[in-house]
Parts: C-alpha cells; structure tokens; sequence
C-alpha cells in the first residue's frame, strides 16, 4: 500500500472513530448544565435563538433536530468557558442574523 493511500486511510478511520465516539462525548441537548448560573445563562440564550427550521420559535420551545443541536452548541460552549456574546458571534457567524429572535 503507498503512502499516501495509508494516510487516507488513516484518516478515514480516525474520522470513522471520532464520529462514533462523538454522541457518547456531547452534551445531551437538554442535560442541564451542572452549574445553575451557566444554566440560567444557557436557557435565556435558548430564548433568544430562531429554530431555523420552525423560523417562528426559539430554540427553546422547538422539538427540531436542528433545534436541538443549537442548545447543545450553547450549552458546549458556555461550559468551555465562553461568553453569551461569544456563543451569539459563533451562531451567527455560522447562520447569519437571522438566527436571532430579534436581529440587530
């Protein structure tokens, strides 16, 4: 087997690998963060954020999978440390302004 041919597949299955491991390591979209003012910080976020698939709820109150990915985002990135504005930069750096309830 060539080199490069080793290297893609190397990659492939660390690829393969990550993505198996991934769910079991993420936050659960509603798993309440262990610290009650992160979690207060993340929920007022959930209000604030446009469900991209329903457009006229937040992510608060939608049940879409998408949904349901973006609390987790919110929640993954507040326990690393972030601040809102961080969390909101990184949303809507990635799906523009609308994603806000109420854009600027």
């Amino acid at each position: 087997m060539s080199g490069v041919r080793r290297v893609v597949l190397g990659g492939v299955v660390a690829l393969w690998l990550a993505l198996a491991a991934g769910p079991g390591l993420a936050f659960s979209p509603d798993e309440p963060l262990a610290d009650p003012a992160l979690e207060v910080r993340a929920r007022a976020l959930h209000e604030e954020l446009r469900c991209l698939v329903c457009q006229g709820q937040s992510i608060a109150n939608s049940n879409a999978a998408l949904a349901q990915d973006m609390r987790a985002i919110v929640r993954e990135r507040l326990a690393a440390g972030e601040s809102d504005a961080d969390v909101r930069g990184f949303l809507t750096d990635r799906y523009g302004d609308y994603v806000l309830l109420d854009p600027p």
